[in-house]
């Protein structure tokens, strides 16, 4: 492939309205926060609020659940609002709540403080979800619909945020290791980015048109029902009870048809079943989140640079996607996410060995475990992931984006309560601060002296299982699973 053939695959974006670069800046500056504070969440919760490591994982069960209800419900209300209102809904939210978590993180002494906090968290998963809904939607509708331009789309859109995720990621360890800050402070950088993102969002996105017409199952529903009723009466009705309760019946049946016509569509099943099968590779990046960043600090120390470690995978993903998406343009969509998803299962392996096959040196040999995890990680999401988004969308019927998009992260979402329940427990037993008259967990493992079964690396080998078998199966069924696609398979 020559030069001009190379950049002739970028191509495609050059059309992008500006809405779609308006996303990519709300993408970048919400990620930089999202994936730093993601990286220090279960240590502000023990260090700043004082729980331990089984409290800090009920809690992340709580957000999950919550997350989940947001995701079910917000379809139909992203289909009626339209993205754009949705957009400055879930910004506007986020800036409050993010405030209220500055405030409260830099006020000890606040009455009720640790509760007050959780529940402001919990909250802020509502605003978060309908973010993330508009990020597939906008992807989608800001640029032409043919099948090269929403490949690119929604490749720019995955590099964007990993741009988001190594400035977040380094962002730790500036304020941590470099300005010697406690690690709440990012939640004054996380107020500052959501008020740039409003801008971005109010001056590039919201005056922006579509390239396709409203992708609103309700919206073509009424369009279709104003053309084939009756003139409706121009006299007010009197508002009673009886009418009132015909509406809210009338509502009630709506929403039991809209949802049960979505749940009973094979395609519909057929997605469910892909996500749950990648639910062990996809957990991975949870795992990053909950059980990496105390499983560093615990085994190479308070000073290690853990930001730098979880920047590698986002960073390389930068470079290999840039590079790989004209070679892979054609790839089939399926096999591509299915053989990828794979490849970053097998990245848990470096984990699974004892650290002492690495280096004589404890501290050297768990970050040579952890670079090699996180480079494997990285080469195997830069194939599948930008796939998976594609995936959604390429089943998902006409007019049925937002909902489509709202339940495939319900598989994630009942893993992630799931995994931030056993999270804490899991850290408890193979991972702890202290084990036995307080001494810590990495003058244990120097001595070589714990079974295998009770070290981190067993933690790492459970959990690889599941991330390993899933995207077996799901090649196994690749002709189930590409019925109906609406792009190359």
């Amino acid at each position: 492939m020559n030069r001009k053939e190379f950049f002739s695959k970028y191509e495609p974006l050059r059309s992008a309205k500006k809405g779609y670069w308006g996303m990519q800046v709300v993408n970048v500056l919400d990620g930089t926060f999202e994936f730093a504070f993601g990286t220090i969440f279960t240590i502000f919760l023990t260090v700043n609020l004082g729980l331990t490591d089984e409290q800090v994982g009920y809690a992340i069960a709580i957000i999950g659940v919550i997350s989940m209800i947001t995701f079910l419900l917000i379809g139909p209300a992203i289909d009626k609002l339209g993205m754009k209102k949705t957009l400055l809904f879930g910004l506007g939210g986020m800036l409050v709540f993010r405030t209220l978590l500055a405030i409260l993180a830099f006020t000890p002494v606040f009455p009720f403080r640790v509760l007050i906090l959780l529940t402001v968290y919990f909250l802020s998963g509502v605003p978060i979800s309908m973010i993330n809904i508009c990020y597939r939607i906008g992807n989608q509708r800001f640029v032409r619909g043919d099948e090269k331009s929403q490949k690119a789309s929604f490749s720019g859109w995955y590099v964007i945020m990993n741009f988001g995720a190594v400035f977040g990621s380094l962002l730790v360890d500036f304020v941590h290791k470099g300005l010697h800050l406690p690690e709440h402070w990012i939640l004054v950088f996380g107020v500052a980015t959501t008020l740039l993102s409003l801008a971005a969002a109010l001056l590039m996105i919201i005056p922006c048109g579509f390239y396709d017409e409203e992708n609103s199952i309700a919206a073509i529903k009424t369009h279709s029902e104003s053309i084939s009723t009756a003139p409706r009466e121009n006299a007010k009705s009197k508002w009673n009870m009886a009418r009132l309760s015909e509406i809210v019946l009338n509502v009630c049946s709506s929403l039991k048809h809209y949802y049960d016509e979505v749940i009973c569509a094979p395609a519909f099943k057929r997605m469910l079943a892909a996500l749950t099968l990648l639910l062990g590779v996809r957990m991975i990046f949870i795992y990053t989140a909950y059980l990496t960043p105390k499983y560093i600090y615990r085994v190479i120390g308070q000073d290690a640079w853990l930001g730098t470690i979880n920047s590698i995978n986002p960073f390389l993903i930068i470079v290999g996607v840039l590079l790989l998406i004209p070679i892979t343009e054609n790839w089939d969509t399926f096999k591509t996410l299915g053989w990828g998803s794979l490849f970053g299962g097998c990245s848990l392996i470096p984990l699974v060995i004892p650290w002492y096959y690495y280096s004589s040196d404890i501290v050297t040999a768990y970050y040579i475990m952890n670079g090699t995890f996180m480079l494997f990680l990285a080469l195997g999401e830069m194939f599948w992931s930008p796939r998976l988004e594609q995936y959604i969308t390429s089943v998902a019927p006409r007019g049925q984006l937002a909902i489509y998009s709202g339940f495939a992260s319900l598989p994630m979402f009942l893993a992630k309560t799931a995994t931030g329940f056993y999270s804490g427990i899991m850290l408890a037993k193979w991972c702890p601060e202290f084990i036995a008259q307080n001494v810590p967990i990495q003058k244990v493992l120097i001595t070589q002296s714990l079974p295998y079964w009770q070290t981190p690396e067993a933690m790492w080998l459970i959990l690889a299982i599941p991330a390993i078998v899933g995207p077996i199966i799901m090649l196994f069924l690749k002709d189930w699973f590409t019925v109906g696609m609406k792009q190359k398979v």
